[in-house]
């Protein structure tokens, strides 16, 4: 049979199909299962149907149809449309109910685990040595959610805590929130603890204040890190002291984080020496491995040596002999050679002694006994009279050179690090009797790697919260049953002892997954023995029970990363030789590895599985001192109330911080009366001194105090987790314009208030170094960018000022425009309303380009850019610009008017004055210069005179030499000079606000503009920071104009 089809088939269609059935379901499972874009789908929907010359079919649907059905397909599968009504409806579904543990609306938290977590968690509580977790933070994961004001709320953090089970990666607990303080994170770690769990003995974080301060007080007997950190100093500096308890958790900074802060620190940045950074970073890394208090003080003083001596080399004598090295020079030498070789040297630490050490340095290490007999302090307290007692030292020692390293500036941040010193370095390790010397988050880091680039590869972070949670919490129980598929549960039973009542508790918890676990107590007592006479528990010293001693390697709980042999932490062999004074850095070759070279895997423990004896928890009572067996007898109560604390705690507490900040009053004896009290904690507080002002206290009647104590814990607490400088709300942005009414105005006294008129505004340059400022395409030229333009927008800037200050100054520019580019690109300058920014910077370019090269190999970059470098003194680039615009005129005119050469003129755009021992009268010294003078002409037998013709503008050098050079000598006095000392000539410094405002110039009157309020301005900067009144500055140029 056939049949045939007649019609107008090549007619386009005037509408599309509709988008439904089984077109829908293809269409809508591409998009969303193999993600594919709808504009992509649109695409090969028209390769699959279309021939060359065919119409569009009308079953292939636009792209707004496909994000409609997209759309539409995503809303369906969410449970509501508002996120937070959506996890609160995943809260209590079956799905969800054991895992999502807590919601907070405002703001928005969300803390879920399940209960397979907290299993897997106790099981594996016993397997290791030393139950070890890493806390962090990340952003980025989590769309903001829009409240029903159309407010948004702030960016929301992902909290996790994991640790490491068998060389994998195990996250205990997540958490995503809003708020980033210390509450909020306590209150999630809290109600973690209270589902039935004991605390881990290590945790590894970075230096975030509000994590770290949440951490101790959920994990440790101590309320803040303030309390943590003062307890940690009495045991370094007194360890036999029976008063303070080691706490039950060692709290530990990621050393990666420290060392990243140091490198970032601002004086290690702007050193002019490359090796200055080097060789205070790596003195830095060598605090991190010290085992004693004795050898953290060596370093820490040879640092602070380095750091406050403007002097280095041989000690310089009245005689001119030079006997023996500086003090900067032996701490220079002593550092080298630890960092040159600092495992050997940390190793033998404790039992070396120098043969060679002299009496004074082995005195020195004697100091630290009476800060033993006195031992309530801080470490920054310690570090800080360190340094006070370094820089009384090194003030009279000179010697022959100058120092490469001085560097005062980086003395207070490390003086500030310090404060954290037992965390981020292993000092402690003896005392709690684990812990390897450095300790690293990377397992975290990782887990966080593994979510983003991983887990959520294929979605568009950041994704709506109840979304992100729905897949998250897919993606962790899977990988939860790969862990506990490779730790069976029978097999934790059959290799640890577990008492049957254990036993049983554990089974009937795990009949029920959605049971919620009974909650235990929180203090830890390593053994406890019954004395039946008194019916009460004797405590054994946790310290003597210590199984692992801190010299012996143990399994490591983080990953491991090979480091770079030039990492900081690594021995730099050799290093002892480097002339750290050099400025140019060291050639570098390649290192070939032997080719037979295998990377060999590491071998676990053998005792890797060995389990530690569970250890019940008991809250002390009270605590009573048997001097007849010498132990401490423990009343005792269970309690199932966690933030309950130590009795004997809390009284060493408050006398620590009571003691740790003394005023000067306290010091000396004078302890306060109670006329004034602290209004948190009321203890009596002075005036000045140990307490600070109540910023909420009404000024109208009496004000309150707050001690220095109370101040720093509500630091802690009102401290807020950073990520990304994301961590505040973003519904009120803190950077307001320079012209915002909130922010100062420098002279706005000096204004007219009657004048009508509005004052004149003038361009802002910005240096041509900025990033803001991209390649310019100039005709003729191509793309171009600028380098070093600081001198440039100076003057062009000041003499700008002057311009819409002077009218005269201004009609001397108008006039000399048409002939000179400078005069126009300064008027330019002043037309803010008709001149558009990239064409003045595009013409500031075209100036430029007249005076500096371009064009060649040296300045052609990547892409046949052109780079047009301005690098060059003021002076310099004045005489560049002003070349036509000369500062003043020198007219040479012989009195024989027949003379070959009878009238000469000069121009000079610059005038240089020269300032002994920085001190100059600028106004004498004009006068001097500028006066007539004669001379015999050497054409003819007549005299020549010369005159000094000033002009619109004088622009000024100032040069400071030594009043040496200002005497006179014959040549055979004159002894040889082996060398130049360095910085020979001196800065003028010079107040500003006493600089002469006015100069008279043979009878016409110069003006110092802008001259009411200086302002430093720095490019790189958002705002001017207002010059220190009384301040001196090295002054290098002036500018004086009609």
């Amino acid at each position: 049979m056939e049949c045939r089809y007649s019609g107008s088939y090549n007619i386009s269609h005037s509408k599309k199909r509709k988008l439904m059935g089984t077109q829908k379901i293809r269409a809508v499972s591409a998009m969303l299962d193999k993600h594919i874009d709808p504009s992509v789908f649109n695409r090969k929907e028209a390769k699959r149907l279309m021939k060359e010359g065919d119409s569009t079919p009308a079953q292939i649907p636009n792209n707004q149809t496909l994000r409609t059905a997209k759309s539409r397909a995503v809303n369906a599968e969410r449970y509501h449309s508002n996120p937070i009504v959506a996890v609160n409806i995943m809260k209590h579904c079956e799905t969800y109910c054991s895992i999502i543990r807590n919601v907070g609306y405002d703001g928005f938290f969300v803390h879920f685990w399940s209960n397979l977590q907290l299993q897997i968690y106790k099981e594996c509580y016993s397997r290791v040595k030393i139950p070890t977790m890493s806390f962090d933070a990340t952003g980025g994961c989590c769309k903001k959610i829009k409240r029903s004001n159309g407010d948004q709320s702030s960016h929301l953090f992902l909290y996790e805590g994991v640790m490491e089970i068998e060389g994998k990666t195990f996250t205990a607990l997540s958490m995503i929130s809003e708020q980033h303080d210390t509450l909020s994170i306590y209150s999630w770690l809290d109600r973690w603890l209270r589902c039935g769990i004991k605390p881990p003995k290590m945790i590894v974080c970075d230096q975030s204040l509000a994590l770290m301060s949440a951490i101790v007080q959920s994990f440790t007997q101590y309320k803040s890190l303030q309390a943590y950190l003062e307890s940690c100093y009495k045991l370094i500096f007194n360890p036999n002291d029976r008063t303070c308890s080691v706490s039950t958790c060692y709290i530990r900074n990621d050393v990666n984080h420290f060392i990243h802060l140091i490198t970032k620190w601002t004086p290690l940045k702007n050193v002019k020496f490359a090796r200055t950074k080097s060789l205070f970073v790596r003195s830095m890394a060598l605090l991190i491995y010290c085992n004693s208090i004795e050898e953290a003080n060596k370093i820490l003083k040879a640092i602070f040596n380095v750091a406050l001596s403007q002097y280095d080399g041989r000690i310089l004598i009245s005689n001119k002999q030079l006997t023996e090295d500086t003090i900067c020079a032996s701490s220079k030498k002593y550092l080298q050679s630890l960092i040159s070789n600092k495992m050997a040297y940390l190793q033998e630490y404790d039992t070396f002694i120098d043969e060679n050490s002299t009496a004074k340095e082995l005195s020195e290490d004697h100091d630290l006994e009476d800060l033993r007999e006195d031992f309530f302090g801080s470490f920054e307290i310690w570090a800080s009279s360190i340094a006070e007692q370094c820089k009384m030292e090194v003030q009279t020692n000179e010697g022959d050179i100058d120092n490469a390293q001085y560097t005062p500036e980086i003395v207070p941040l490390i003086i500030k690090s310090m404060k954290l010193y037992p965390c981020w370095s292993g000092i402690m390790r003896k005392t709690f009797g684990f812990g390897e010397a450095s300790a690293s988050s990377s397992r975290i880091e990782s887990n966080f790697n593994q979510l983003k680039n991983r887990v959520f590869k294929s979605d568009n972070l950041p994704l709506r919260i109840d979304t992100f949670l729905d897949k998250i919490i897919s993606y962790y129980k899977g990988d939860h049953l790969l862990i506990q598929n490779n730790i069976p549960l029978k097999k934790i039973y059959d290799t640890n002892t577990i008492p049957s009542n254990q036993s049983s508790d554990s089974d009937s918890k795990n009949q029920n997954e959605n049971a919620e676990y009974i909650k235990v107590d929180k203090i830890h007592i390593d053994t406890v023995t019954l004395d039946k006479d008194s019916n009460t528990f004797l405590e054994c010293n946790t310290e003597t029970n210590a199984e692992e001693p801190w010299q012996k390697k143990r399994m490591s709980t983080t990953i491991k990363n090979s480091l770079s042999t030039k990492s900081y932490l690594k021995p730099q062999a050799g290093f002892e030789h480097l002339d750290v004074n050099k400025k140019v850095s060291e050639k570098q070759i390649v290192f070939l590895k032997n080719g037979n070279e295998f990377n060999n895997s590491k071998t676990h423990n053998e005792n890797a599985d060995a389990e530690y004896e569970n250890i019940d928890k008991i809250h002390i009572d009270t605590v009573t001192l048997d001097k007849n067996s010498n132990t401490y007898i423990c009343n005792y109560t269970v309690t199932n109330n966690l933030d309950e604390k130590l009795n004997e705690n809390q009284q060493i507490n408050e006398e620590v911080s009571g003691i740790l900040h003394p005023c000067l009053a306290c010091s000396n004896g004078n302890f306060p009366t109670g006329a004034h009290r602290c209004v948190q904690c009321t203890k009596p507080v002075h005036s000045f001194g140990c307490s600070v002002k109540n910023i909420d206290s009404d000024e109208e009647y009496v004000e309150t105090r707050i001690c220095l104590t109370c101040v720093e814990c509500n630091t802690e607490t009102n401290a807020e987790e950073q990520w990304q400088k994301k961590g505040k709300s973003t519904t009120f942005k803190n950077s307001r314009s320079k012209k915002s009414y909130l922010n100062p105005q420098a002279g706005f006294e000096n204004l007219n208030l009657n004048k009508k008129g509005s004052e004149k505004q003038i361009v802002f340059l910005k240096n041509g170094n900025t990033f803001n400022n991209k390649p310019q395409t100039i005709k003729n030229i191509g793309k171009v960018v600028l380098r070093n333009t600081c001198s440039v927008d100076s003057i062009l800037t000041s003499l700008a000022y002057a311009a819409a200050d002077s009218s005269n100054y201004l009609s001397f520019l108008v006039k000399n425009e048409k002939s000179d580019r400078t005069a126009k690109f300064i008027t330019r300058m002043l037309s803010t309303k008709n001149v558009k920014i990239t064409s003045l910077y595009k013409e500031r370019i075209e100036l430029l380009a007249l005076h500096y090269p371009y064009n060649d190999k040296e300045h052609t970059l990547v892409g046949n850019i052109q780079l047009i470098d301005v690098m060059g003194t003021l002076k310099s680039t004045a005489t560049k610009l002003f070349n036509k615009l000369p500062s003043y005129t020198k007219v040479n005119v012989c009195k024989n008017m027949l003379c070959p050469n009878y009238m000469t003129v000069q121009k000079y755009p610059v005038l240089s004055l020269c300032a002994f021992d920085g001190y100059i009268n600028v106004q004498e010294e004009i006068e001097k210069y500028f006066s007539t003078e004669e001379i015999d002409c050497i054409e003819c037998p007549s005299r020549r005179k010369y005159t000094f013709n000033p002009k619109s503008h004088i622009l000024i050098e100032l040069l400071s030499l030594p009043k040496e050079l200002e005497a006179s000598t014959s040549y055979a006095d004159i002894s040889d000079i082996c060398n130049v000392p360095q910085n020979y000539t001196k800065p003028v410094l010079w107040d500003l606000e006493a600089i002469p405002k006015i100069l008279i110039i043979k009878t016409k009157e110069y003006y110092l503009r802008s001259a009411i309020v200086f302002e430093v301005y720095d490019d790189l900067k958002e705002t001017a920071t207002k010059n220190p009144h009384g301040k001196k500055q090295n002054v290098e140029f002036l500018i004086y104009t009609i």
